[in-house]
């Protein structure tokens, strides 16, 4: 059950993540290559991939295209840049180390995720 919510919340997750850094048509750039395509052909891709303890942190996740986020494993050098141009180098560091803590999502945490992100996507589109 937990892994067909988280996959429920990723969807809405990821859509709020592309349309956040769209633009009026629609149009997003890709955070490494600076690349613009449709929100809908962009990926949501993770700096620190696979760890639940900030699979869902907007910090650790933004528009990437396809090239970037899954030919070039999330092109994690540029990935670093932006988040440090544009966090600073503290997020950076937090991010890693939430890389090594364990987290177990629990179904009303996800269905939680699910409600929020459904209200922030209403108040861009």
């Amino acid at each position: 059950m937990v892994k067909i919510t988280k996959k429920k919340v990723w969807a809405i997750f990821s859509r709020y993540i592309r349309l956040k850094y769209s633009d009026w048509s629609g149009y997003c750039m890709c955070i490494t290559c600076k690349k613009s395509h449709p929100y809908k052909e962009m990926n949501s891709g993770h700096y620190i991939h696979n760890r639940n303890s900030c699979y869902f942190d907007e910090r650790n996740v933004h528009p990437q295209c396809v090239h970037c986020n899954q030919h070039l494993s999330g092109n994690r050098g540029r990935y670093a840049t932006y988040i440090i141009d544009n966090y600073g180098r503290e997020v950076l560091e937090e991010l890693h180390q939430l890389e090594h803590r364990e987290k177990r999502f629990k179904v009303g945490e996800l269905e939680e995720l699910a409600k929020e992100y459904k209200q922030k996507l209403k108040e861009i589109i």
